[in-house]
C-alpha cells in the first residue's frame, strides 16, 4: 500500500471518528497501523476510539515510543493516571425526593465536570455499601419512593431528550482519549456532516507525518427510511457467468439473490449464418415488458476466395421473459456498452467505439434511426439518460487524456459540463429516480469504490468505506430510491451483486455464486 493511500485512509479513519462512527473508524486506523506500525497520528486517534482502558493505555505508549515528546499523549496519561488514583466514588442513599432537573449541557462540558468513573461503570471498583438506619416498612415510605423514582426517570429522558438538541462539538484527540471508551458524539449530531478539511488548535499543531490531502466535501446524506423494504421484494436483471461457462447470459433473482433464473434468449430462427456467442449489459424498458441489450455475434460471410468469420457486437431487443432477439442497431462495432432506456421508451443511448474512439449516440426503438450525440476524439462512454430526458450524464477523458471524469449534457450533446475532478478516474454514473443525485464509481483511492452526489457534482461522499482494495462497479438505483445494486469482489474472487442504502448504510450481499455477477437493473 502506497504513502498516499495510507494517508486517504487516515483521513477517512478521523471523518469517521469525528462523526462518532468509532466501530468504522477503529477498523481503518487499524488498516493503518497495519501497514504503517509508526504512523504516530494514527496510533494517537486510534487511542480515541479503542474500546477499553488498556487498550487505550498501550496505544498512547506506543505514541511515546514513536514520538517520546508527543505533549498529547504524554497529557491523556497523565489525565487517565489522576482518575485512576482518584478515590472510590460512594453511591450516596436516593433522597425520598428528586434532584432539581439541570438544563441539557454539551456533551464535552459534561466530560469535563464528570469522573471517569461515573463516565463508565466497567471502570469502577466494587463500591461497599455504607452502614444506614435500619428504613422503615411504612406504606407511605414506599410510594414517597416510589414517586422520586418516577420523577427522576422523567427528569433523566427530559435531559436526554433536550440534550439530543443541541448541537456538540466532537472533541479532539487529546479530549477523547481521557474519556470513556464507550463515549461518542450525541445521537442528535451523527446525521449531521462534519468538514472534510480536519481542524486543530493552533497551539497544538498537527505531527509533522500527516500530510493533508485532497478529499471529497461531506455534504447531506439522501432521505431513507430507518428500515428500507426487504429486498426479497425487487426483481433484478443481472448479467453472470454460471456452470463454469467463460459467456455472459442473463439471469433474474429476487433482491436477497433467491429464486435465480436464467432469461433464455436467441437469434431469430432464419438467420443460418449468424451464432449468438454471449449478450450482457441489459436493462429493462420503462415498463418493465422489454429488455434492451448487447449481443456479440459471430458471422460466417460469403467472399470471392471463399468465406470468412467476423465477431461483432450490436443492440437488440427481447421481451422481458426471454424469446427471439430483434436486432435494433447494424453498427457491428467491436465495443458497445451501457445501453439506457429513455424515460418515455422512445429511444436509447449508448456508447460505441465504431469509429475509433469511444461516441455517444441515440437510436430510435421503432425505426432504428442512429443519431450521434457526441463526435469527438475523446473517450465519452457509460451514458445515462436523466429522469425527466432533459440531460445525459456520461464518463469522458475530454479534461486530461486517458483519465475519466463525470460530465453532464443536455439530451441534444449541448452545453456538457463537467461534474467531478479528482485523481484517478471517475465513471459509471447513475442518475437517481428523483434525478437529484448521482452514483458513480471513482478509483481515486487506488482501488474503485462508489460515491455518491448532488445531480450537479457537489457534496461527493463515499459509501463503501472500509473494504480494502476490492474492486465496485456498475450502479444502479431502485426505483423507490431506497437502495442502490452494484457489483463487487470484497467477499470473494469474483464480481457479486451487493445492494446498500444511499446513505451507505445496511450493505447487503445478493449474491453468493462461484461465477461473476454484474450490471444490475431493477425491474419496474
Amino acid at each position: 500500500m502506497g504513502n498516499q493511500e495510507i494517508q486517504n485512509l487516515l483521513h477517512m479513519a478521523i471523518e469517521a471518528a469525528k462523526s462518532g462512527n468509532k466501530a468504522i473508524a477503529r477498523g481503518i486506523f487499524e488498516q493503518v497501523t497495519d501497514q504503517d506500525p509508526n504512523n504516530e497520528l494514527a496510533w494517537l486517534w486510534l487511542a480515541s476510539v479503542v474500546d477499553s482502558i488498556d487498550e487505550r493505555r498501550a496505544h498512547l505508549h506506543r505514541v511515546l515510543d514513536i514520538n517520546p515528546d508527543n505533549q498529547r499523549a504524554k497529557q491523556a496519561l497523565q489525565k487517565l493516571e489522576q482518575m485512576a488514583a482518584q478515590p472510590p466514588v460512594r453511591r450516596p442513599t436516593p433522597a425520598p425526593t428528586p434532584a432539581p432537573i439541570r438544563p441539557a449541557e454539551p456533551v464535552d462540558t459534561l466530560r469535563d465536570e464528570l469522573s471517569f468513573e461515573e463516565m463508565d461503570s466497567s471502570a469502577q471498583p466494587d463500591v461497599q455499601p455504607q452502614h444506614r438506619r435500619r428504613r422503615s416498612s411504612s406504606w407511605v415510605f414506599w410510594v414517597i419512593g416510589l414517586l422520586a423514582v418516577s420523577m427522576i426517570a422523567a427528569g433523566i429522558v427530559l435531559l436526554v431528550t433536550r440534550s439530543g438538541e443541541e448541537k456538540t462539538t466532537t472533541p479532539e484527540p487529546t479530549e477523547a482519549l481521557a474519556a470513556a471508551p464507550g463515549t461518542a458524539t450525541s445521537p442528535g449530531n451523527t446525521a449531521t456532516p462534519r468538514p472534510a478539511v480536519i481542524t486543530l488548535a493552533a497551539t497544538e499543531p498537527l505531527p509533522a507525518t500527516w500530510t493533508p490531502t485532497a478529499t471529497w466535501t461531506p455534504t447531506s446524506l439522501p432521505t431513507a427510511t430507518e428500515t428500507p423494504p426487504p429486498p426479497v421484494g425487487y426483481t433484478l436483471l443481472i448479467t453472470a457467468r454460471r456452470g463454469g461457462q467463460g459467456e455472459w447470459r442473463l439471469y433474474t433473482l429476487r433482491g436477497d439473490g433467491t429464486q435465480e433464473e436464467a432469461v433464455p434468449v436467441r437469434l431469430p430462427s432464419n438467420i443460418a449464418n449468424q451464432s449468438m456467442l454471449e449478450v450482457y449489459n441489459a436493462t429493462y424498458s420503462p415498463g418493465g415488458e422489454r429488455i434492451a441489450l448487447v449481443a456479440r455475434i459471430r458471422e460466417t460471410r460469403t467472399v470471392d476466395d471463399g468465406s470468412e468469420t467476423v465477431e461483432f457486437r450490436d443492440i437488440y431487443i427481447v421481451p422481458a421473459e426471454g424469446g427471439e432477439m430483434q436486432r435494433l442497431t447494424t453498427l457491428e462495432a467491436q465495443e458497445i456498452d451501457n445501453p439506457d432506456w429513455s424515460p418515455d421508451g422512445s429511444s436509447l443511448v449508448f456508447a460505441s467505439n465504431q469509429d475509433g474512439d469511444y461516441d455517444i449516440f441515440s437510436v430510435g426503438i421503432d425505426d432504428g434511426v442512429l443519431s450521434p450525440i457526441t463526435e469527438n476524439t475523446f473517450e465519452d462512454r457509460e451514458p445515462a439518460w436523466s429522469p425527466d430526458g432533459a440531460h445525459i450524464v456520461y464518463a469522458s477523458d475530454q479534461g486530461g487524456p486517458g483519465l475519466l471524469e463525470v460530465w453532464r449534457m443536455q439530451a441534444n450533446g449541448l452545453d456538457q459540463q463537467q461534474l467531478t475532478n479528482d485523481a484517478n478516474n471517475s465513471y459509471a454514473p447513475a442518475w437517481s429516480p428523483d434525478g437529484s443525485m448521482i452514483a458513480f464509481i471513482s478509483d481515486r483511492h487506488q482501488d474503485n469504490d462508489l460515491f455518491i452526489m448532488n445531480a450537479d457534482g457537489t457534496g461527493e461522499r463515499l459509501l463503501t468505506i472500509s473494504d480494502g482494495t476490492n474492486e465496485d462497479r456498475d450502479p444502479a438505483w431502485s426505483a423507490d430510491s431506497q437502495w442502490i445494486a452494484f457489483s463487487s469482489t470484497r467477499d470473494s474472487g469474483v464480481f457479486e451483486i451487493y445492494l446498500i442504502q444511499p446513505d451507505g448504510r445496511n450493505l447487503f450481499r445478493s449474491t453468493t455464486q462461484d461465477g461473476d455477477s454484474r450490471f444490475p437493473a431493477w425491474k419496474p
